[in-house]
This record gives C-alpha cells, structure tokens and sequence, in this order.
C-alpha cells in the first residue's frame, strides 16, 4: 500500500491486495473474538462493519447515474472525490468518468 500511495497509483490498481487483507482480518477477528465472553461481541462488531460500509456504498461505488452525481457534487466534492489525476474538478470521478466509454470502445473494436 506504501508504494501505491508513494507512486500515486490509482485506487482500482491495489484491488488484488483487498481480499487478502479482508480475509486475513477477518480470521484475525475471529480468533481474538472466539473465547470467553468476547464471542457475544461478533453480532455487534458485524453490525458496526456493515454500518460503516453503507455511507461508504453511497459515495465511494459508480453505481448512481451521472446526473444524480451531478446533482449531489457538494457530497463528493468534500471528500475530494472529483479531483482527477490532472489536478482540476470534474464533473464525474475519474474511474467512473473512464467507464462510461467501455461500451463506446468494445462496439468501435468489435465494427
């Protein structure tokens, strides 16, 4: 992750390290909370991961339409998520802005 952030690596380039990380920490979790009276914390711990995931969900994943980001800038913009690798404000974020093409680009590749 060092190296990614130091080379400034685009966030989709790490995704081969996610899994192993949630994996890894999800065994680690589990041993620690598998004895004692720690075993009744696994519901509340799973209910706080899925309580921090759902804000993230809204904002973090292209899966709205372009003019509902257009319409909710101010939300991605605090957190800085319109800003492109060239350094100015866009309308969209990079990745999904770059993913809007793929169907334009495999139809010309496919003709």
């Amino acid at each position: 992750m060092a190296a990614f952030l130091f080379f400034k690596a685009k966030d989709y380039y790490a995704i081969r390290i996610y899994p192993f990380n949630k994996d890894f920490g999800s065994v680690y979790i589990s041993h620690i909370l598998n004895k004692g009276f720690k075993k009744y914390l696994k519901p509340i711990v799973i209910a706080i991961s899925l309580l921090l995931f759902i804000p993230y969900y809204n904002i973090g994943f292209p899966n709205k339409k372009p003019e509902c980001i257009f319409e909710h800038a101010s939300k991605y913009n605090k957190l800085d998520l319109l800003r492109w690798k060239d350094g100015k404000e866009h309308l969209l974020q990079q990745d999904y802005a770059d993913m809007l093409g793929w169907r334009f680009l495999a139809k010309t590749v496919d003709s």
